[in-house]
């Protein structure tokens, strides 16, 4: 007698759940329902590509704009003035990147092919004479200047 009263509790148990579990879909199935009611009844939502957010700028529904961190958002607030996004009226939809860290260096490449001479240079300056002139050694230089270095 006792057994069949676990039984008959399991059962009821069992019963329950599976009321509950049936309760759960047909919520979610209506959620899902008025979900898909409400998307069809939407107009489809082109967007308007405009570089990067400017104040003062008028923005209207579709637009979308990048910002600092180099993130883009969507604009869904009603036409006119806007706040820089985050804000209520704007939808993130790509998240900026930070700099990631350079990579380890890699393999040494090959050697190029030599290239062409290049063209002659201008001449330097050269000592054309020199000759000691009072207690100085005095230099003649390919450009007709002098430079005069003390003996000592």
């Amino acid at each position: 007698m006792v057994m069949e009263r676990d039984d008959d509790d399991r059962l009821r148990d069992l019963i329950e759940q599976a009321q509950c579990m049936v309760a759960r879909v047909q919520q979610a199935t209506d959620e899902l329902l008025t979900a898909a009611k409400a998307v069809q009844q939407q107009p489809l939502l082109g967007v308007r590509w405009r570089g990067p957010y400017e104040s003062g700028e008028r923005y209207e529904l579709g637009d979308v704009v990048t910002s600092v961190s180099a993130s883009a958002w969507l604009y869904l607030g009603a036409p006119g003035r806007a706040d820089p996004p985050p804000g209520p009226a704007w939808r993130l939809m790509l998240k900026g990147a930070r700099r990631g860290r350079d990579g380890r260096p890699g393999p040494r490449g090959e050697r190029g092919d030599k290239g062409e001479r290049g063209d002659v240079g201008p001449l330097g300056v050269g000592v054309l004479d020199a000759f000691l002139e009072g207690g100085e050694l005095v230099l003649v230089m390919t450009d007709q200047s002098e430079r005069r270095l003390p003996l000592y």
